[in-house]
């Protein structure tokens, strides 16, 4: 349960797991938020509206995948799909449209948060790097927060079609940029460290190594009786 002396993260993301699917940084983002609550932190996590439209009932459903009852946990739903029907929200147009303006508004709540004294850290994953980076540019208050960044993946960097490299050149130029505003990046493991500095341009001395962890108790829950 939290305290009066809990820290306060304000995790900033685009998906989280039960709401927008069983994906990779959904599914991390998910465990990172419910561990980080059993560990006396509090939280509020900043997502995309659920593609079922059911907001009201989100908050119950992270909590009931997690089996916990907590209080510990606050969830805010901002607009992501500015694009359909015209182009898929996901899709390279449709994503460089979206997850920039999502991130600029994720930004300005960031701002509002720390303005009113409820932050002691702000974490990003992916892209939402960029909003909170360019507000913390442009004021200067906002530095007193530490900002911690989680890059995933990397793809768009390491495509040999020279299409989409280019068609990602505007997401990845953000997407650097916004790391590099970072106090701290997270490399998954040692063997890809390297590959923030390379192809982030991170300071090799803001990268730090926090290894992607297993939830024990979830993996012995598909193999147990």
């Amino acid at each position: 349960m939290p305290t009066k002396s809990a820290i306060r993260v304000l995790m900033l993301a685009r998906a989280v797991y039960p709401l927008h699917g069983f994906g990779g940084i959904e599914r991390h983002v998910f465990h990172l938020v419910t561990h980080l609550i059993r560990q006396g932190v509090e939280v509020r996590l900043v997502v995309g509206q659920p593609p079922d439209g059911d907001e009201a009932t989100g908050l119950q459903r992270i909590l009931d995948a997690a089996r916990l009852d907590t209080s510990a946990l606050a969830l805010t739903f901002l607009r992501y799909d500015r694009t359909s029907p015209v182009l898929r929200p996901n899709a390279i147009l449709g994503r460089q449209i979206n997850y920039p303006l999502f991130s600029l508004q994720e930004g300005r709540l960031a701002r509002e948060q720390i303005a009113a004294g409820r932050v002691d850290v702000v974490h990003t994953q992916g892209l939402c790097a960029f909003g909170f980076g360019l507000k913390r540019r442009l004021h200067r208050d906002l530095r007193a927060v530490p900002f911690i960044a989680n890059p995933h993946g990397l793809e768009e960097y390491r495509t040999p079609d020279w299409r989409k490299r280019l068609a990602y050149a505007p997401f990845r130029a953000q997407y650097s940029w916004g790391h590099r505003q970072a106090d701290r990046v997270i490399a998954t493991d040692d063997c890809t460290k390297d590959d923030l500095p390379r192809y982030l341009s991170v300071d090799p001395a803001n990268v730090v190594v926090i290894p992607s962890a297993i939830d024990v108790d979830e993996s012995l829950g598909f193999v147990d009786p």
